[in-house]
């Protein structure tokens, strides 16, 4: 039930049917025009929205799932009747609000507090989100006395049991007021069947005084098992949330924006979990530790999504090392999707050793290194359920000197071991790998290195031994003219004898859309 300005102004409203005994409803308040449209003058929110509330009541015997998107909040009569509203939903099983993200920032605790203690006993699930409007919308509103369309609703009638059967929440924080936290922590004790929570944050920041309430979780809702961490929060809550948590009971963690999170303390939050913990994914944090990456695939056995993905290019603050990557055997055998950067060498390229393909040059240290290259493919190539395989080479990145991860490969995987014909390489480690559908990260064929070590034996060695790949990031942007790539032999002939496979570049949405999708509600 969206306003359109053009349709408005090109065809009559024509009258809608009787909507009566809906079992659901889907609903958004939002305005595609940011220009104030003649037709749009006299518009009023706060009217749009009764006249919506008014069809929900009409259902309020048979409605199980509502969404109510894109509200504004700003009037306390359009509060009231949304309440009043959803209080009388007794059948509602799931619930989904968004409200503009400026009301939370003024009125947000009392608006929610209000909106909390009106739903339902009967609910399942409940997200309550926010939204940011640059340039909102505002019609001309309803007088206040005039039009007073609440006037005779009655009084609003706040629930007082507990929401026994609630199984997953999501619910904002209110930035600026201390007061939220305590409101949260209260709400939190109503809802003691939780297995999924998220906390959400207003533009990444959490709210004052948030900390006690993490930390309080596993106290309030002990049966959590999927968990969004909120943002502009310590590793330190992390592990104190997951410490907190009954043994063996979590099964997602979800954790964007945080900061520092540590290895020391992870170590015991993995394992208390190591046996449940299916789903890792770390978006857009400052800082993850590679002790911390590390400890979580050498302990934890059931992982099948591993994620750790940064927008802004700084890979060499969540990358695993290569020492940490080779310590221990990783158990992780199960796991079908593994995005990481690793730090192999300090600006992320081939090191100067593998001009020395006979090894006669070398150095202990540089023996040592090419050693630990092996272990940390075997490493991989034992992965033999995996389908996705995000792989990108970290360094000191220096952008007048050093290249990204998305002009490099990483050093010694893409050649196979011929040092007969001047070339060494691991590629035959990741010959166990017959699922994988989609190869991406720092596999470009067309960097100077690669090319002196990629030939018609590693082509015939793809097409061979990875029967599911779908899709390979070996491309670089700049190959990339005119809505074709310029193609040099090895990838002609990659092509001719896997003409189903997609050669790609690197593009930034590829990551943003990781970091952008919403928690699977």
């Amino acid at each position: 039930m969206r306003q359109f300005p053009a349709i408005l102004s090109c065809s009559p409203l024509q009258p809608m049917p009787p909507c009566l005994r809906l079992t659901r409803l889907e609903t958004s308040m939002g305005i595609c025009s940011t220009v104030k449209d003649p037709e749009t003058l006299g518009y009023s929110e706060d009217s749009h929205l009764h006249q919506i509330l008014w069809l929900v009541r009409l259902n309020r015997d048979t409605l199980t799932h509502l969404e109510l998107e894109y509200l504004h909040l700003m009037n306390p009569r359009a509060v009231r009747d949304l309440c009043r509203t959803v209080s009388q939903l007794h059948r509602l099983q799931a619930l989904r609000v968004s409200a503009e993200s400026m009301t939370l920032r003024t009125n947000g605790r009392t608006i929610l507090e209000t909106f909390l203690q009106s739903c339902p006993e009967s609910l399942i699930k409940l997200k309550v989100g926010h939204w940011e409007n640059k340039q909102a919308f505002v019609g001309d509103g309803l007088d206040p006395v005039a039009e007073d369309w609440d006037f005779d609703l009655g009084p609003l009638i706040l629930r007082e049991a507990p929401l026994y059967d609630v199984k997953r929440l999501c619910v904002p924080s209110v930035v600026h007021d201390k007061d939220w936290a305590p409101t949260l922590r209260s709400f939190l004790g109503q809802c003691p069947a939780i297995t999924s929570l998220q906390i959400l944050t207003n533009n990444g920041r959490a709210s004052i005084g948030i900390e006690p309430v993490l930390i309080s979780i596993g106290e309030l809702c002990p049966q959590v098992s999927i968990l969004s961490f909120p943002s502009g929060c310590f590793g330190v809550h992390l592990t104190r949330i997951m410490e907190g948590l009954t043994t063996q009971g979590l099964d997602t963690l979800l954790c964007r924006y945080g900061t520092d999170l540590g290895h020391k303390a992870m170590d015991l939050a993995w394992t208390r979990h190591s046996i449940s913990l299916r789903r890792v994914e770390f978006i857009c944090c400052r800082r993850v530790h590679s002790g911390a990456i590390q400890s979580a695939l050498t302990t934890c056995r059931g992982l099948e999504v591993f994620k750790i993905i940064d927008s802004l290019e700084q890979l060499r603050y969540i990358a695993l090392r290569i020492d940490d990557a080779v310590r221990s055997e990783w158990v992780c055998t199960n796991i079908r999707e593994l995005r990481i950067a690793v730090w192999i060498t300090a600006d992320g390229r081939d090191p100067a050793y593998f001009e020395d393909p006979g090894k006669r040059t070398w150095i202990e240290e540089e023996r040592q290194h090419w050693d630990n290259l092996g272990r940390l493919y075997t490493q991989i190539g034992a992965l033999t359920s995996l389908e996705i395989l995000d792989l990108k080479a970290a360094g000191e990145l220096n952008y007048v000197s050093d290249i990204p991860h998305t002009e490099t490969s990483l050093p010694g995987l893409l050649a196979l071991d011929d040092p007969a014909n001047g070339k060494i390489g691991y590629l035959s480690k990741l010959a166990g790998l017959t699922k994988l559908r989609e190869l991406r990260g720092s596999f470009v064929w067309t960097n100077p290195e690669a090319k002196k070590r990629i030939d018609e034996d590693e082509v015939d060695w793809f097409v061979d031994n990875l029967p599911a790949l779908e899709l390979a990031m070996f491309m670089h942007k700049r190959d990339y003219i005119d809505g074709g790539y310029t193609l040099p032999g090895p990838h002609q002939s990659l092509r001719r004898k896997r003409p189903g496979l997609k050669l790609v570049h690197y593009d930034p949405s590829m990551d943003y859309s990781q970091y952008q999708q919403g928690w699977n509600w």
